[in-house]
Order: C-alpha cells, then structure tokens, then sequence
C-alpha cells in the first residue's frame, strides 16, 4: 500500500473506526507492504507508539492496553526471494535489537514467508537449514511461542497455497510465555475468501489482571424468522397463549406470568434451533471444511463434529500412502476444496462488496449510522442532567384537561399496532434477548392468514399478536407489574435500550418504541 493510498483511507468513512499506521515498500508499494490496523472504539490510538523498522517488512507497535499497561506488537512481512534475503532480514532483526533500545515484543504475527517444521507444509519439508536457523535465533532471542501450534501439537492446516499447489502455514502469530496464558480462540478461518491467497490468523488476548467479559446477552437471531420449523412452534405456543386470554385472572395465572412463559419459550426453542438450523450454503460449507479436515488429519468420514482417530498426523511420504494418497495428491484435494470454500464465502459476501464500491450512497449511509451511534456518547452526566432540567423548566402550561382525558383510558389493539408499525428495524434486543421484529413477523403471519381466510384458502391456526400484547399492556396498567420473576415491560421496547418506556398511562400519549 503507497502512502497516497493509506491517506485515501484515512480521509475516507474508514477513518472513524480505523487508525492505519502503514510501512511501504520502497519501490514496489502496491505488491508488498505492511500496515498494523487498530479499531478507534476499543483501541486508544492516541497513546500509540510506532517504531518503524524495516521498510516494507518490520513495524513494531507499542499500544496503551488495559489500565497502565501495554501491549508491543511487531509485525513481520519476511522476504519471498532468496534464502540469503531470508537469512539477512532475521539476522537484521536480531541486530536491531542487539544494539538498538526497543521494547521486546509481546506478540509477533505476519506473513512469515518460512516454515520451521515439516508438519506445517504439504508435501512435507522445511525451509533450509540457514533460514530456519536465523528464524529461530531472534524467536529465542525474543522468547517468543507459536501459539496456533502450542495449542494444536499434531494438527495440520495450512493458511497458503502457493501457485504450484504447495500448502503451508507461513502466517503465524507467536507470543511470549506470560501473554500466552491470556490467549484464547486461537484460529485459522476462511473469512477472506477470495480476497487473498491467505487464510486469517486470529487470536484473542486478554489484558492480564482485567475483568472477566462473558460471552454477552443471547439473542434471538433474526434468520430463524423465516425458518418454517422455529415459527410453526412459536405460532403453536402463541395460539395457547390467546386462547389463554378468557382464563380467570389470579396472582399466579395472569397476562403477565402467561406472557413471561411464553417468552421463555421462545428463546428456548430459538436457542436449540439456532443450533442445527443453517442454510444450504453453510452446509455445503460445513461439509468442505471436515472434507479437508479428514483428508489432513484422518478424521473419521461421517463425524460431525471432528472426532480425530488413533494417531492422527502422518507426518511422513510413507505414513500418507497407507492412507491411500501421496502428499501431492492430498495438497492437490486440499487447495480444490478450499477455492470451493473461498468461492461460497464470496458467495455469501457478494452483496456487500458490491455495496462498497459505489462510493456515493455507501459512505453517507455508513457516515450516517456511526454519526447516530456515537451521538450523546461524549455527554457527561451533569451536562446531561443541566439539558433534563432546562427542558423541564422551559415547559411553563400544564396540559389542557381535554388532552389528559385519553391518558386515563385503556390501549386500543390500533394504538398497539400503530406503535409497532413505528418501530425502526435494526434496533439491539431488549433484556429478554426477543427483537422488534420478532412480533413483526407474527403480525404479518396472522395478518397474512387473515387474508387467506377471505380468499377462501385458510392456512392453519395463527395468534393474533397483537390482541396479546394489548391485553398484556392494560393489565400491567390495571394491576401493576406482578411480582415474583421478572415480567419485561414491553415485548417491544425493554429497559436499557434506546426509547425506553414504561408502558403507564402517563407515557402512553405517544407509545414511543
């Protein structure tokens, strides 16, 4: 990448989340290069530090992290040609850090243009014997680990395939002892797809010392939406809950314990489907990925999920012929498999690389969704609270009797109906994990099946979402919130999130979502 082309980004829609420190190659900057790439919303890009090394093949950044500390990264481009640039650039290294001041590098990653053990390349052999060698003096000078491989001793994969066929994992990440303890999800995914001639490495790490961050709040994703068998037993248990509606009310039995049920219910059933639901692309996906796994690591024809069997790694010509292939003829199935799998992940992407190159609309809608995102985020909480109370005060006539009157009156399944149609799509869940469009699609399910009944072509029985909700609402309004488990206020806008409501008859002039 030149440096006219990394300004191009910087003054582009990119530069709101991204910060590029790029390093090109002097001559050649279009074919090689090296940039370190940091997300503005969860990096601190002011405190970096950057020590330009090599030009085109080393970057070394120092980043604030968590707290007071920070993390050194080098990044590494190795040399494609001859084994005495190869040789020269590691004994570079080395040097640098022999006789220049530089912080040791917590973490290493890159193309590393090298392999250092026969099982990471297929047919099976290393790089000579020079360029392993200075490879492995600046990694033991650095004390750096091969993590990928710490945490996978006998696997095979490979993140490249040469034009001639060869496969092999030269694009690493190494870490030192005491960050590889805080490294998880160590892996080599097929996101790129066609992008690149490489797979991605990836890792994450966490800060040592930091709080523990879960996994985050589940939700009910929305592809399961227009999955016949997820609906149909939603509609089912949906149906039970109208049905429910004439039933005596109690403390126990009520709108609101019935509603919290069915909500239950929902994710239940969304969690265990979201789990063997998957496309038809995905499967074809799925298939290729354990075809590849079975051909490099003899996994067992047939297991879902990747079970390995006795001694596993050939490492030798011979023991792949026992399984019936050379090593070439392997590599050859190998790199087949993979353009099939790059091919469908482009598949799957096509929709949004095209969006990116029209320039014009993408860039104000991107523009315009991180400007909403980010609106209010710098606000403290006593400028804050100063706009609450000067709006307050600028009110100066209570409102008219005549106005108040419908406040006092019960939701009408059309005020219901109308909020929900209001609604913007796209919004975070609530507490409950259950999107907006969720009630949406059951809506226009029931809506839909309505319209066959006056074609004459029923369908079968559906809710109407709608009634639910509009019972649920006026008997929180009536009783209370009930007490015992949690009850959510709105199926349709929960607290935490933007336009929170309660739905009480003070609020209910606009029924905001």
């Amino acid at each position: 990448m030149s440096a006219a082309q990394a300004l191009e980004i910087e003054e582009s829609f990119m530069n709101k989340r991204l910060k590029l420190f790029n390093y090109e190659y002097p001559g050649n900057p279009a074919a090689k290069g090296i940039s370190i790439v940091l997300n503005r919303e969860i990096t601190n890009v002011e405190g970096v530090k950057i020590h330009y090394l090599i030009p085109g093949k080393a970057i070394l950044a120092v980043i604030p992290w968590h707290g007071t500390q920070t993390i050194t990264v080098l990044g590494i481009y190795a040399p494609t040609e001859s084994d005495e640039e190869k040789v020269d650039f590691w004994n570079a290294l080395c040097e640098l850090w022999l006789t220049v001041d530089l912080p040791v590098p917590d973490a290493m990653g890159g193309d590393l243009n090298l392999v250092s053990d026969a099982i990471d390349r297929l047919p099976h052999h290393t790089d000579s014997d020079a360029v392993v060698t200075a490879y492995l003096r600046f990694v033991h000078l650095m004390e750096l680990k091969d993590g990928w491989r710490q945490n996978n001793p006998d696997t095979k994969a490979y993140t490249h395939v040469s034009t001639c066929g060869t496969l092999s994992r030269i694009d690493r990440i190494l870490v030192s002892p005491t960050l590889l303890k805080n490294c998880r999800h160590w892996e080599i995914s097929d996101v790129a797809g066609g992008l690149t001639d490489h797979r991605m490495v990836s890792v994450a790490i966490s800060a040592p010392g930091a709080p523990y961050v879960g996994k985050g709040r589940w939700t009910l994703p929305l592809f399961l939406l227009n999955d016949k068998e997820f609906i149909s037993r939603v509609m089912e248990e949906a149906c039970k809950l109208e049905d429910s509606i004439p039933e005596q009310r109690s403390e126990l039995s009520n709108a609101q314990t019935r509603f919290q049920s069915f909500k239950d219910s929902v994710l239940e059933h969304g969690q265990k489907r979201a789990k063997t639901a998957v496309g038809a692309s995905a499967k074809k996906k799925i298939g290729l990925v354990h075809e590849r796994e079975e051909l490099l690591n003899g996994l067992r024809p047939g297991t879902p999920d990747g079970e390995m069997v006795d001694n596993p790694v050939p490492t030798t010509e011979d023991d792949d012929q026992m399984r019936g292939k050379s090593q070439d003829e392997i590599a050859e199935l190998v790199g087949l498999i993979e353009k099939k799998i790059d091919d469908l992940v482009d598949r799957q992407s096509e929709r949004k690389r095209l969006e990116t190159r029209v320039q014009g609309f993408t860039e104000i809608a991107r523009d315009y969704h991180n400007d909403l995102q980010s609106d209010g985020i710098g606000v403290t909480q006593a400028d804050r609270e100063g706009g609450r109370r000067e709006a307050l005060e600028s009110v100066s006539q209570p409102g008219a009797r005549a106005d108040m009157k419908p406040l006092s009156e019960k939701l009408t399944e059309e005020d219901v109906l109308e909020a929900l149609k209001a609604a913007p799509p796209g919004k975070a869940a609530g507490m409950n994990g259950i999107p907006t469009e969720f009630w949406r699609r059951l809506e226009a399910i029931n809506r839909e099946s309505k319209r066959d009944e006056e074609n004459s072509t029923p369908e079968k029985k559906t809710c109407d979402i709608i009634k639910v909700l509009t019972w649920v609402y006026n008997d929180i309004e009536e009783y209370g919130m009930v007490e015992g488990p949690r009850t959510d206020v709105s199926p349709l806008q929960e607290e935490g999130s933007d336009g929170y409501c309660e739905l009480q008859a003070h609020h209910r002039a606009e029924l905001r979502l």
